[in-house]
């Protein structure tokens, strides 16, 4: 850790006062700002010349007093001097406080809505989007990461004190693009002399307010909403960690499902066949018995020879040595014609009924079967006498064994409750990061949604 050594700070009286005015960081500082009358010095005239007076018209109460010292990422600052600005509205409002180390030389400290960051000038410039070039860039990339695009517009100096670099002045106002990749806020401001890039790192209020010791009749600024550049609770590194035992405990719960299934036997327990017709209308058919080995999963598959008609079939699943019964229902319809396009059909010859944990024991099922007069293809075309009595024939089968996927589904559903609840509280953190920026992606998404409707 680079400590500063006992201060050597210059004082001398300031011409429009006469008040004590300090200078900390001496064949550094260009202007320094007098405590009392907020005159604004020239240190390069031997003469300090006033070179801007009574800028500021009310005092401001510092959460950090200048000269105040503290250590951050393992070097010991001081704070020599503290600004305010204000985006071209004058709606947003930050605090700015510059740091000083002989060694390190200068960093600020920035302050919007109780959210820190630490700022440090940098040299190399990043990479823009388009070419080489960073006007209307969407992201810029340094160091091997991408930063999007948050803020563009102006910022104005509005209050200054302490001493500062360069000629500062209230009023001063450069061009602002600011670009983020939490924890890290890259910004660039432009004027038409020169572009300085600086990039900031968050930091908790609390670790401020230990290192530099704010008393406790200086309560830090309350935060409000989530800072541009403040890590989200939910980091990709954990995101990716849920994804993956979400595949492993989704992979486990397939293959646990699959060898539960097929550990039954699979095997077809009857096949058999009814005939209906006309007169059948509103009587009940009965299978003859049949025989389930072990508690099992089982299908009822049906089929009947319809074209251009359909059939409704009621049935009964009867446990011939309790009585239980299982009622169900299906439909079959299948139709088929020609136009303009060609020859098309619709609809299936044959549906399924499954029923599950069924216990080992003698089974029988109840069939009636109801639709358009039996005997015609379309219930349209009356039917010819020679095929009133033409029975339709009903295919049944009984297999047992049947893979299930209701349980499969509701087992992935509950893994998959907390993984969509952190999606969920993500997006909601994402999306309040990015509300009071114009270049949003969650404002662009929902927008694009808006429009569809």
């Amino acid at each position: 850790m680079a400590n500063l050594s006992s201060p050597h700070v210059k004082t001398f009286s300031c011409p429009n006062c006469a008040g004590s005015v300090n200078i900390r960081a001496i064949g550094s500082t260009i202007n320094v700002v007098c405590s009392y009358c907020s005159s604004i010095i020239d240190t390069n005239d031997e003469n300090y010349k006033v070179v801007d007076a009574f800028t500021n018209k009310v005092q401001r109460r510092t959460i950090i007093a200048l000269g105040q010292r503290g250590e951050l990422f393992g070097t010991l600052w001081e704070t020599i001097g503290y600004m305010e600005r204000c985006d071209q509205s004058g709606q947003y409002v930050w605090s700015e406080y510059l740091l000083f180390n002989p060694w390190k030389g200068f960093r600020w400290l920035t302050e919007y809505g109780g959210h820190w960051s630490f700022v440090t000038t940098i040299k190399d410039q990043p990479r823009g989007s388009k070419g080489s070039g960073i006007e209307y860039a969407n992201f810029i990339e340094y160091q091997n990461k991408e930063f999007l695009l948050f803020n563009k517009g102006t910022a104005k100096v509005t209050y200054v004190l302490g001493e500062f670099y360069w000629q500062v002045r209230v009023g001063e106002q450069v061009n602002l693009e600011e670009f983020i990749a939490p924890p890290e806020i890259f910004s660039m401001e432009s004027t038409s002399d020169e572009i300085v890039w600086s990039l900031g790192q968050y930091v908790e209020a609390e670790k401020i307010r230990i290192a530099f010791q704010v008393p406790d009749d200086k309560p830090m600024p309350v935060q409000t909403g989530v800072a541009p550049n403040q890590p989200s609770p939910y980091s990709p590194d954990d995101a990716a960690k849920i994804r993956k035992y979400w595949k492993y405990f989704a992979y486990s719960i397939l293959l646990i499902h699959i060898g539960v299934c097929f550990g039954h036997s699979r095997e077809t327990v009857y096949k058999g066949q009814l005939e209906f017709t006309s007169a059948d209308k509103g009587k009940t058919k009965v299978t003859p018995q049949f025989e389930i080995k072990e508690t099992t999963t089982i299908d009822i598959n049906l089929s009947a020879p319809v074209n251009n008609t359909w059939l409704e079939i009621g049935g009964d699943f009867v446990n011939d040595e309790n009585g239980q019964i299982d009622e169900f229902e299906r439909g079959i319809e299948y139709y088929t014609g020609t136009d303009s396009d060609g020859a098309w059909s619709e609809g299936s010859t044959s549906t399924s009924h499954t029923i599950e944990s069924v216990s080992k024991g003698k089974y029988h099922i109840n069939l009636e079967v109801s639709g358009p007069p039996l005997g015609t293809t379309s219930p349209s075309v009356p039917i010819p006498p020679a095929n009133l009595n033409k029975p339709v024939v009903l295919d049944i089968e009984v297999r047992t064994g049947s893979l299930i996927w209701e349980n499969f589904w509701l087992a992935l559903l509950f893994i998959s409750l907390y993984p969509i609840f952190v999606w969920w509280k993500t997006r909601k953190f994402e999306t309040a990061r990015w509300s009071e920026s114009d270049f949003s992606p969650y404002a662009s998404y929902d927008s694009g949604e808006d429009d569809s409707e």
